[in-house]
């Protein structure tokens, strides 16, 4: 299935320690809270039935290395369509997000939330998180075009795809590179020199032995089912690279 990631950005580092005290105290507190509703009607088994999308919060321990906080797990309710033979409904499952925030002095305003369940997890978790105050900003990641984006590329990993739109050219709007090292591909940097824009890029982290993509969207998403920490370590390596580079980006 996967694990699907997103950077968090927080307006300052006492804004994100903040939030993240607001998870605490949920925490302790143990109970759950409602952060919507859903609708659950069929007229032929007479249902027309409220039922409350409710969330709370757990914490570990904190790592013993110290670069990271403590992990927090959000099991929540996501509302979901079931199809039968009666019909389509809207139903809901149990679903979990993980949190972490990074105590790196470089990288002390941002945080790092994932998922197994994919992006309506992710986007359902948030929403659920500002019951509570809970609010990053929106952000994303704008990948570089044109022969920045390849130098970049070249100091983010080794690149085994990479996808670039927005080419200047009658007869070729989007292209899918993949192979090895495509990072000192010529025909990458043809793409970009003649106006292409980088979409997305798979990164392999050649310490942890992971491919992770990376896209414009803000998502890091792996194929492999890595937990929580190895996603921020993975990000703790390349976040200064992008922050250096100005690729993580509020939107206005």
């Amino acid at each position: 299935m996967g694990v699907l990631a997103r950077i968090l950005m927080f307006p300052s580092v006492q804004r994100k320690l903040e939030a993240f005290s607001k998870l605490d105290s949920l925490a302790k507190e143990g109970a759950e809270f409602e952060y919507g509703s859903i609708h659950l009607y069929n007229e032929k088994y007479g249902l027309d039935v409220k039922i409350k999308l409710l969330f709370k919060a757990l914490k570990q321990g904190r790592l013993q290395s110290g670069d990271l906080s403590d992990i927090y797990i959000i099991p929540l309710d996501v509302p979901v369509e079931h199809e039968s033979l009666e019909g389509k409904f809207d139903v809901k499952e149990r679903r979990e997000v993980y949190l972490v925030h990074f105590v790196d002095p470089q990288l002390e305003n941002l945080a790092v939330i994932s998922t197994e369940h994919g992006s309506k997890t992710l986007s359902q978790a948030l929403k659920a998180l500002q019951k509570i105050a809970f609010t990053p900003l929106e952000s994303y990641i704008e990948l570089p075009s044109g022969p920045r984006g390849v130098e970049v590329l070249r100091e983010l990993g080794d690149i085994g795809w990479v996808y670039v739109s927005e080419i200047p050219d009658v007869h070729l709007r989007g292209a899918g590179l993949h192979g090895t090292k495509l990072q000192y591909s010529e025909i990458l940097e043809d793409l970009t020199s003649r106006g292409g824009k980088i979409k997305a890029a798979v990164i392999h982290h050649s310490q942890r032995d992971v491919k992770i993509i990376v896209s414009e969207r803000g998502s890091i998403y792996s194929q492999q089912n890595i937990d929580i920490v190895t996603i921020a370590r993975i990000l703790k390596d390349i976040i200064p690279i992008m922050n250096k580079h100005g690729l993580i980006r509020k939107r206005s």
